[in-house]
């Protein structure tokens, strides 16, 4: 008998392992209040202790653990204790419980966890299951334990079709929170020097998630970037006004913190993240003729930036729209022309593209 209750329970943890869902997989009824009448009928007792086994290892195979149901032994089946059949009724509704305390994002990712597992022990089981059919002192609980089987199939098919759509609908919706993303912008500096024309200025950056604040409604992220930016220089002492070419490369390494508002508002159909940062650059100047002037400086940033759209698994790109402020620590000079140390505001926009995602 023993072995009866170790391959049911084994049946029972397997069958179940793909009953997954983003809502608990089956509800808790409350007991009959007719329950003494059950003591008196060995098969309505077995069946209705046996439901509420079911139930709570559905319930404990979506919260993606174990041994929080104990095995359903012979012994209880043929003792008919009321006490038993209470223990797992309360024991199903705590679980129940429990799963609707999950964050959303695990019980999407609990959903397929162990079909692998549930493929190779269901072939182990069916083997099993065959060498009780022969003996002879089973076969009632073996034909029992059948019908039970066919029952719990029949649900588990309706819970997967019934559940499906939901979950990929659901997973359509989910919005995947950026580990590393890689942006292309374009940057216009503003320079409070009349002698001075800023070109529009391609600019990367690559940035890379340190930490996750209060279940993602903030991050603390790193970002480097870098602006290829061409200055067009006119020198007042030269008289024919021409203007000479240089370009500086900017580099840019902050630590910012972003909010996703997206969360925070609770939005399911757009990702909406708003930034702030500061840090440090580094700029290296050089006149674009041969033997020309060239000079490096360095300085603190201010950054503040907000992303828009996608980061779904569709859509992984967003609009980035910020701005950038520089304050420069070394004299910012192009030959004869000096800015002093000068504070240098600029404006950006480009597109965020998802590089590695997290669930």
């Amino acid at each position: 008998m023993k072995k009866f209750a170790l391959v049911l329970s084994l049946l029972l943890t397997i069958i179940t392992s793909k009953g997954f869902s983003l809502l608990p997989i089956v509800s808790v009824p409350e007991l009959p209040k007719n329950l003494r009448n059950f003591v008196t009928d060995e098969r309505k007792y077995f069946e209705l202790l046996v439901d509420y086994y079911v139930r709570a290892k559905l319930l404990e195979a979506q919260l993606d653990t174990s041994g929080l149901v104990p095995l359903l032994g012979y012994d209880a089946i043929v003792n008919q204790d009321l006490q038993e059949l209470k223990r797992f009724a309360n024991l199903s509704k705590e679980l129940y419980n429990k799963v609707l305390g999950l964050p959303e994002e695990r019980r999407i990712t609990n959903l397929r966890k162990q079909v692998d597992k549930l493929l190779w022990e269901n072939r182990m089981l069916k083997i099993e299951n065959d060498s009780l059919r022969v003996e002879s002192e089973f076969k009632a609980l073996v034909d029992l334990k059948d019908s039970l089987i066919r029952s719990l199939s029949m649900k588990l098919i309706d819970c997967e079709y019934n559940n499906d759509f939901e979950l990929y609908s659901q997973l359509e919706r989910t919005k995947y929170q950026s580990l590393m993303s890689f942006g292309v912008s374009a940057v216009q500096m503003f320079y409070d020097n009349l002698n001075l024309t800023s070109y529009l200025a391609p600019s990367f950056d690559l940035s890379l998630r340190l930490l996750s604040i209060d279940n993602g409604s903030a991050y603390l992220n790193f970002e480097t970037s870098y602006i290829y930016l061409t200055n067009l220089v006119k020198f007042p002492e030269i008289e024919n006004q021409v203007q000479f070419k240089y370009k500086d490369d900017i580099w840019n390494f902050n630590v910012s913190i972003a909010f996703n508002l997206s969360k925070i508002l609770n939005a399911n159909s757009f990702y909406w993240q708003l930034g702030i940062g500061s840090g440090y650059m580094l700029a290296f100047s050089k006149e674009q003729v041969p033997f020309g002037f060239q000079n490096d400086y360095k300085g603190y940033s201010i950054v503040i930036y907000t992303i828009l759209g996608g980061f779904s698994k569709r859509v992984p790109i967003g609009i980035v729209i910020g701005g950038k402020l520089f304050k420069y620590l070394d004299e910012l000079r192009y030959n004869s022309l000096s800015l002093g140390k000068p504070f240098v505001p600029g404006f950006y926009l480009g597109l965020k593209f998802n590089i590695l995602n997290s669930f």
